[in-house]
C-alpha cells in the first residue's frame, strides 16, 4: 500500500496537480513557450493598432500632379472590423471588412466584406503614433513584378 501511495504521489508531482496530461505541462505552460510569446506579441501589436491611421502622401497609380490632397486612411476597431478610406480633396472611396493579425504580429490580414481571400500587409514598424506598412499598389499592371513599398502612417 505504501508503494502505491508513493507511486501516486510521484506521478502527481511529475505531471502536476493542475490537470496536466503530459510531462512538463504543469500550469498549462508546456515545454514550448513560443506560442505564448507569439500570442503576447500579437496582443501588444493588436492593442497598439486599434484606432485611426492616415497617410497624406499615398497615391497609387497617380501622376505627381494628381497627388495633391490624396490620402489613405485605416480605422481598426477593437471588434475586428476595419474601414479603409482612399481619396483626395474631390472624392473618397471606402472598403469595409474584418481584420486580424498573424500569430507573430508581423502581418495584417484584411478581409473585405464578401471576400474570402485576405489582403496581406506586412507590419514593418509600429510605435505609439507611427506605423509603417509594407504595401503593394492597389491595381498593379504586372502581377509577377509587384513592387512593395513602405507606407508611413500617423495616428489621428
Amino acid at each position: 500500500m505504501k508503494k502505491m501511495t508513493l507511486l501516486a504521489m510521484a506521478l502527481t508531482m511529475y505531471f502536476g496537480i493542475a490537470g496536466a496530461t503530459t510531462p512538463g505541462d504543469c500550469c498549462g505552460q508546456g515545454n514550448d513557450t513560443t506560442q505564448t510569446i507569439d500570442d503576447s506579441a500579437a496582443k501588444m501589436v493588436r492593442n497598439q493598432l486599434i484606432g485611426q491611421w492616415q497617410n497624406n502622401t499615398y497615391a497609387a497609380n497617380l501622376v505627381a500632379s494628381d497627388m495633391e490632397g490624396t490620402f489613405l486612411r485605416y480605422e481598426f476597431a477593437r471588434n475586428g472590423s476595419f474601414i479603409k478610406t482612399a481619396g483626395d480633396s474631390q472624392s473618397e472611396e471606402q472598403m469595409r471588412g474584418q481584420w486580424e493579425l498573424s500569430n507573430d504580429g508581423h502581418r495584417l490580414m484584411l478581409y473585405p466584406d464578401g471576400c474570402l481571400n485576405p489582403e496581406v500587409i506586412g507590419i514593418k514598424y509600429l510605435d505609439l503614433d507611427e506605423l509603417v506598412l509594407e504595401q503593394s499598389p492597389e491595381n498593379p499592371d504586372d502581377d509577377i513584378n509587384v513592387i512593395v513599398k513602405d507606407v508611413f502612417y500617423n495616428r489621428m
